[in-house]
């Protein structure tokens, strides 16, 4: 009877092609609604069904899945009802970059995850992907073409305003970075609300949101109410000084045949704090740093999540499952695997960050023969070129497939760990 289903386990399925109602339950989307009267609604006349033939389905220059509709909507489970969208700027014509091979650095269309949570009346957005001009560019049209840009930018609204389905409306950025803002152009001037990390507050970002009502939260410190649900957040700088994870606190129980037992997973929203799989990109050695300064508290704040109510009166849970959406999607599938995107990946990249200072623990691939496979499942911490400006990606993790990575300049790799020195 559970309603939940993870992108991997979805592709799994779709690819198989066994996926079914029960798994993610139905639910139709129309456009427009009565709430929010002065929004403009969805003009698309978009009505996508997700069911087993229609849980992924394209519209223009974007792929949309379920990754829960109608969570704990049984009449017996006490916990509030959400449903948990992932858009991407891809199609199957045009698909996303191939990692399998460069593992987390590419240039080849770099496409951006966006999540859509709708509880009762609210719904809010999390991240707004790459933009339009970047979107043109990967679909090999011209991104000096403000007709090619408004015709992107309208599919987008249409896109987002029909999953949003006329509730209210909020936005929210896990972190600066133009591939997580880009389509502030086809949402500005609509009166929306973004709520911003406070320390990753700049005057590009000022400018970008101008047309908004931008308002800045102390990760860590805020909450954001979506209908009967709450919105956690949690600060893992590194990436961004303010790298914000978001946590759906309430969970998805799923439960057996008879409801006599059940097990809970949390939808975790990481931006790229920790990476999407395939690494995370820290730019110099103050990100390593504050990586390592900061990973601890919060991998201690996801770990809290272990404790639930499945209502069943039997009264507190052990057992809880994490389940992390990344910033880039595609990149839960590299040339380890397809990632277990979960606790222990983010245990993984704590402890990355700490060994990696340890220069003694390093190794690199293909020395004395051995691939990068080899010299993590010995232990070490294994580097590999990555052919952009000097970068390497460094791994460690004996379970490949949660296994993390952290790309970096060579020389702040070295500094961090003290084999050369810092310059002055």
């Amino acid at each position: 009877m559970g309603n939940t289903i993870s992108r991997r386990d979805f592709l799994k399925a779709t690819a198989a092609g066994t996926l079914s109602v029960a798994m993610l339950g139905a639910t139709g989307l129309v456009a427009g609604a009565a709430e929010n009267a002065d929004k403009p609604a969805s003009k698309s006349g978009l009505a996508p069904v997700f069911n087993g033939y229609g849980s992924k389905y394209e519209y223009g220059h974007f792929t949309v899945e379920a990754n829960v509709i109608n969570a704990n909507s049984e009449d017996f489970n006490p916990n509030p009802s959400f449903s948990v969208y992932h858009i991407m700027d891809y199609t199957a014509e045009v698909p996303y970059a191939d990692s399998m091979a460069t593992n987390g650095a590419t240039n080849d269309n770099n496409t951006a995850s966006m999540y859509v949570i709708t509880s009762g009346n609210d719904a809010l957005l999390i991240d707004m992907g790459n933009g339009s001009k970047s979107t043109a560019s990967h679909f090999g049209e011209d991104p000096a073409d403000e007709a090619v840009l408004a015709k992107i930018d309208e599919e987008y609204r249409d896109l987002v305003l029909s999953l949003v389905d006329g509730r209210n409306f909020k936005i929210a950025i896990t972190h600066k970075h133009g591939d997580h803002v880009g389509f502030s152009t086809a949402l500005a001037g609509l009166g929306y609300t973004v709520l911003f990390p406070e320390g990753d507050l700049n005057d590009s970002i000022k400018e970008r949101f101008a047309e908004y009502d931008l308002q800045t939260f102390v990760p860590g410190e805020f909450q954001i109410p979506v209908g009967d649900i709450t919105i956690d957040t949690i600060l893992c700088g590194g990436h961004t000084d303010a790298s914000t994870i978001f946590v759906i606190s309430t969970p998805v129980i799923t439960y057996n045949y008879d409801a006599s037992n059940a097990s809970a997973t949390y939808i975790t929203f990481i931006g790229d704090a920790i990476g999407s799989g395939s690494s995370v990109w820290i730019f110099a050695l103050p990100g390593l740093q504050m990586l390592n300064d900061q990973i601890d508290d919060a991998v201690k704040k996801l770990e809290s999540y272990t404790a639930f109510d499945a209502g069943l009166g039997a009264g507190e849970q052990k057992g809880a499952k994490l389940l992390l959406l990344g910033g880039h999607g595609w990149q839960y599938q590299n040339r380890f695997g397809t990632m277990d995107m979960d606790l222990e990946y983010a245990k993984s990249m704590q402890n990355l960050i700490h060994v990696l200072s340890d220069g003694s623990k390093w190794q690199y691939d293909g020395v004395d023969g051995l691939s990068l496979e080899d010299w993590m499942k010995r232990g070490h911490v294994t580097l590999k070129a990555v052919g952009v400006a000097d970068r390497y990606t460094a791994y460690f993790g004996t379970t490949l497939t949660s296994a993390a990575g952290i790309t970096c300049p060579i020389d702040a790799l070295r500094q961090y760990a003290g084999l050369i020195p810092v310059e002055e």
